[in-house]
């Protein structure tokens, strides 16, 4: 049975019908127990068309809250506390869509709200002799290809660990490599494995503790990763080791080392000031430890890369009026978003392997992106672009100023308008079929009705429903509607609500 996170405890008459705004007002307490929580942050958004700003407020000692004075009309309700997932009034689920609070006028609307926590995977590191070994770091990934470090654990002297704040999935779970004076022993994840695809998953839900996750960590050889950045620097680089399984980062200006790493092939780079005459630092290298060795990086000058944004006809654009996005994609997997300032048609982009995309203000959309270095897995362009910086070079996106749009009406099992539905577009490769950039989202209005614009031409699946916060593309692939949106044109596509 589907545990519920959200009940509408009354729906309370008028009290005086010369009152001319709704109260929301209701209480929020901790799923498993019951207990009121205090300090929780209530947000109240309007939906696209509603003529009223956001509200928010949090809960007293005693877990209420009160929003009142709001003007008639649909609404989205959510409650924020750390150490809690986030609650969306009208979930089914933890990660799926909340629904919409449709208020008249002088209504007096009481909610319930339960908030439940995070997970936790527990349990003890042994040794051959199954006694506990003290002090040794845990490390919970998300089961994805390459895993996703998710949290970190020590054990306490005798062995025992405990990971925590995990939100429901499956994970694999792994000691690190460690070694003493007399020992060392290999990173092992549970069921005794040196390979994530024989490792133990385990499935995490809200409010649950996993217990006898237990690690018996393989005796094996290690290798030492040190060397030196050459030449030898006046000022401090970030270098940064990566794995399969994490990252590890540190700063010299000359020797350094990092953990010791079972054999293999792994990755560094390097950043750090240049001064007068460079305007960065940097390099990017493969390392083959598959046999010790010191591992010595140069790191040379770069300049900055020459970037330019023109239209299909040639002419130059402004490059101020557009953002460009990127994200360095190492063994690890993909790093965090980060904006590319561009200063006199030039930016500063380091060695190694990035994905960038470029976002364009209204009116305008990618038509093309060119660039002197290898891209690899080639996509649509108005996507993340995947290329491997090795030295200088060029980035040029062609725009083009007549984009496409999608609108509809989104309808309920009796063809009513469902007010406050997600809507989801993705684009699609037109010869693979799957995804090709990243999920946009819209939220109906009041009425049913969703808008998006800017569109590129090409492929798209699109699908409205409440099942998911955020679908993946096998989701998308099952159950979303295909589209071809063209150049200058917005297309008219009425959808049905998708219902589990």
């Amino acid at each position: 049975m589907r545990q519920v996170f959200v009940r509408i405890a009354v729906l309370i008459p008028a009290m005086a019908a010369t009152l001319a705004a709704a109260t929301v007002r209701g209480n929020v307490v901790e799923h498993q127990t019951g207990k009121p929580l205090s300090r929780v942050l209530m947000k109240l958004l309007p939906l696209p068309g509603v003529a009223a700003q956001p509200m928010t407020t949090r809960t007293s000692q005693y877990g209420s809250f009160d929003f009142s004075g709001v003007p008639a009309g649909a609404y989205l309700l959510s409650a924020y506390r750390q150490n809690y997932l986030t609650v969306q009034y009208g979930q089914k689920r933890w990660n799926s869509a909340g629904q919409a609070i449709v208020l008249d006028e002088a209504a007096a609307t009481v909610l319930n709200i339960r908030m439940p926590r995070f997970g936790a995977i527990t349990g003890r590191v042994l040794d051959e002799n199954e006694v506990g070994i003290p002090n040794m770091p845990v490390v919970a990934y998300r089961n994805t290809r390459p895993p996703e470090l998710m949290a970190r654990g020590t054990a306490d002297e005798q062995g025992r660990y405990r990971i925590y704040g995990l939100e429901p999935g499956s994970y694999v779970v792994r000691s690190a490599a460690w070694e003493d004076e007399t020992i060392s022993y290999l990173p092992t994840f549970s069921r005794d494995a040196e390979d994530v695809e024989q490792a133990r998953t385990v499935d995490v839900n809200t409010d649950q503790e996993v217990d006898r996750v237990d690690l018996r960590p393989i005796r094996g050889k290690l290798v030492e990763v040190s060397g030196v950045v050459i030449p030898s620097l006046p000022h401090l680089v970030k270098l940064t080791f990566a794995t399969d399984v994490g990252r590890e980062e540190t700063e010299t200006a000359g020797a350094y080392r990092f953990g010791s790493v079972p054999p293999g092939v792994y990755e560094m780079y390097a950043e750090g000031p240049g001064g007068d005459h460079c305007d960065v630092l940097a390099a990017w290298m493969e390392v083959d430890l598959r046999r010790p060795h010191p591992v010595n990086l140069t790191v040379p000058c770069m300049s900055r890369t020459f970037v330019a944004v023109a239209g299909r006809n040639g002419q130059a654009m402004d490059a101020s009026q557009f953002q460009i996005l990127a994200r360095r994609v190492d063994k690890a997997g993909a790093r965090e978003i980060q904006e590319i300032r561009i200063e006199s048609r030039r930016a500063l982009l380091l060695p190694g392997r990035w994905q960038i995309m470029l976002k364009t203000p209204p009116g305008y959309f990618v038509y093309d992106m060119q660039t002197s270095w290898m891209q690899q897995g080639r996509r649509r362009s108005d996507g993340w672009n995947d290329i491997t910086i090795t030295n200088p070079g060029n980035i040029r996106f062609i725009v083009g100023t007549n984009p496409g749009g999608v609108h509809g009406l989104v309808s309920g099992i009796a063809h009513e308008p469902v007010a406050g539905t997600p809507v989801f577009l993705e684009p699609i490769d037109s010869v693979s079929g799957k995804r090709a950039g990243d999920l946009r989202s819209a939220i109906a209005d009041a009425r049913g009705q969703y808008h998006f614009a800017g569109l590129a031409p090409g492929q798209y699946r699109i699908l409205a429903t409440f099942e998911y916060l955020s679908p993946d593309s096998e989701v998308m692939a099952a159950s979303g509607k295909t589209l071809t949106v063209s150049e200058g044109r917005d297309r008219d596509m009425a959808l049905d609500l998708f219902v589990m």
